[in-house]
């Protein structure tokens, strides 16, 4: 069956640019099998507000998550929660990250997203998972930040009186 799964998370600086999203590759970053759409949605509406589709043998493999450019970038408010969903075809042949081994090589998936340590997204440990490619909305009940299956990539944009602050203008 088809399914999707969703991790979420909160904006907490006043807002970011995501430019990439990822997928967990595989346990041994050999390549993706299997087509995938991958999709941040906002929580609170259920509306997808990106979406890219993957294809096999695609994308930048960075710490166990392979990356695809998002067409635009997408920007993020503070105090907004959303869900990283990756979405897992019939037929799928790729794992998604929760559960091991994982090689030494890549390592535990740990989305970008959980422990920053920057103090700009947190992972408000909720997982979700659902049927078809849709936004997945039943609440898994654990452990806390479940599902490993997607990541992005972002850049921390600070409030433009904090850019001419620090550029001294």
């Amino acid at each position: 069956a088809d399914f999707s799964l969703g991790l979420d998370f909160e904006v907490t600086f006043p807002h970011i640019t995501i430019t990439r999203l990822g997928i967990w590759d595989d346990v041994y970053g050999n390549g993706l099998s299997s087509p995938h759409v991958l999709s941040i949605y906002d929580i609170a509406t259920g509306t997808m507000l990106v979406q890219i589709n993957t294809l096999p043998g695609t994308g930048t493999l960075e710490g166990g998550y392979r990356y695809f450019d998002l067409p635009h970038e997408l920007t993020l408010m503070q105090g907004t929660q959303f869900s990283m969903v990756v979405y897992y075809p019939v037929g799928n042949q790729d794992t998604n990250g929760n559960s091991g081994p994982y090689p030494p090589m890549l390592g535990e998936p740990n989305p970008i997203f959980n422990g920053d340590g920057y103090g700009v997204l947190s992972n408000i440990g909720v997982a979700r998972y659902g049927n078809g490619l849709a936004f997945p909305g039943t609440l898994d009940t654990g452990p806390e930040n479940r599902y490993h299956a997607g990541s992005f990539t972002y850049t921390p944009n600070p409030e433009p009186g904090t850019i001419l602050l620090v550029s001294g203008a």
